[in-house]
């Protein structure tokens, strides 16, 4: 019986031995597992304008995009950034701003290490001072690296009543 052999790819063969040595390498027994740690942009856009975390910005009750019954809907552009060694998995994300009518959940899809998700949300905010709460991973389904940077804080002011045809956009 004769066999033929046949050339490999050099492209294949590199392929191969990486996922070999990889399987072959046994963990270090005293390093910490690679983690994620998803965090915050430095700031948010509300009504176009950036607002930093742990400071406050004045929005216009006509820049909403709806008005009705004292809540104003303003659309709110956020980031979320995975910091750490490994992918985050599923996770969710809560904003608050201290009133029922404020509260907005969203569930986000993986994020790998060094990436950034961008999304924009409609938040619901009344007349007056809001305190905004951004809390990534609230229920704690990412196993993380550094979950102390995982809620940020801005107060946003809107300024004028949020009342159909008052001057909120339609």
């Amino acid at each position: 019986m004769h066999k033929t052999w046949k050339t490999v790819p050099a492209a294949l063969l590199t392929v191969i031995s990486v996922l070999v040595s990889a399987q072959a390498a046994p963990p270090n027994p005293g390093q910490a597992a690679a983690l994620p740690d998803l965090v915050s942009a430095p700031f948010i856009i509300i009504a176009g304008k950036n607002v930093s975390w742990g400071t406050g910005a004045s929005v216009e009750a006509h820049q909403a995009r709806t008005a009705a019954g004292g809540v104003c809907e303003f659309p709110v552009q956020h980031n979320v950034r995975n910091m750490g060694k490994a992918a985050s998995g599923p996770f969710q994300t809560t904003f608050s701003a201290g009133t029922p009518a404020g509260s907005f959940s969203r569930q986000w899809p993986s994020i790998g290490p060094g990436q950034t998700n961008t999304q924009t949300d409609i938040l619901r905010l009344r007349s007056g001072s809001n305190t905004l709460v951004l809390h990534i991973d609230p229920n704690n389904q990412v196993r993380e690296s550094n979950k102390s940077n995982n809620q940020y804080r801005a107060t946003i002011q809107v300024n004028g009543k949020c009342e159909p045809g008052k001057g909120a956009r339609r």
